[in-house]
């Protein structure tokens, strides 16, 4: 399955402009990398929840940036049309790095995705997920590898939510902006559900067994 097919069944009229759109340029600009997501659906949020990764980028290009734009004497500075546009121009290349990323490493089952979610947590967290009283969370990763616990309701048990989610449940925008960030992109490699969307789970590991679910939760 390609993800351009599925982008395209998904998204009207889709392009790479939805991805690197002027709102998004702008807030990546104004923010230094806390950038915009875009659910699908009617609104655009800001969705602030990443690494300011773009002051980063600068830095560790201001040698890459001083020879495209010789009379620029800050590379952080954004009003520069030069360094907009060496950024736009990387993040064009960077968007093609992740859209070929995920076309390779997508593992589809039968139509759906595989996706894992690691947290730290408690029994009675985990017999609340299992029982639907508590949600699953939007933040999972299709690399069974990088599926670690960055957050935690307690500093108590790792475990490991593997699951299947259609394609359209996916939040494509912002999973693929997420991946293009230039600090955590391809640590994380990670794929941002939308609320309220049902997932497939599998099992849930934990460090003394695996509990089969084997049924749909939400997120």
């Amino acid at each position: 399955m390609k993800l351009f097919d599925i982008l395209e069944s998904i998204i009207p009229d889709y392009n790479d402009e939805i991805i690197i759109s002027p709102y998004y340029m702008k807030y990546l600009y104004k923010n230094m990398g806390s950038y915009p997501g875009k659910p699908f659906g009617k609104n655009e949020h800001i969705n602030t929840n990443t690494t300011e990764w773009l002051e980063h980028f600068l830095f560790d290009k201001e040698d890459e940036i001083k020879i495209k734009c010789p009379h620029v004497n800050d590379v952080g500075d954004l009003t520069n049309k030069c360094v907009r546009d060496f950024v736009k121009k990387w993040l064009k290349q960077r968007l093609d790095y992740v859209r070929g990323k995920l076309e390779s490493n997508l593992k589809i089952i039968n139509g759906k995705i595989s996706i894992y979610r690691s947290i730290r947590v408690n029994k009675k967290v985990v017999d609340g997920i299992v029982k639907e009283r508590i949600r699953l969370g939007n933040y999972w990763t299709f690399d069974a590898n990088k599926a670690e616990s960055k957050w935690s309701f307690s500093y108590d048990k790792p475990i490991t939510i593997n699951g299947l989610v259609e394609p359209r449940n996916v939040d494509w925008i912002t999973t693929i902006r997420r991946n293009m960030d230039y600090m955590y992109g391809d640590y994380e490699d990670e794929i941002y559900l939308k609320t309220g969307t049902p997932v497939y789970v599998i099992d849930i590991e934990t460090p003394d067994m695996t509990i089969p679910v084997n049924r749909t939760l939400k997120v």
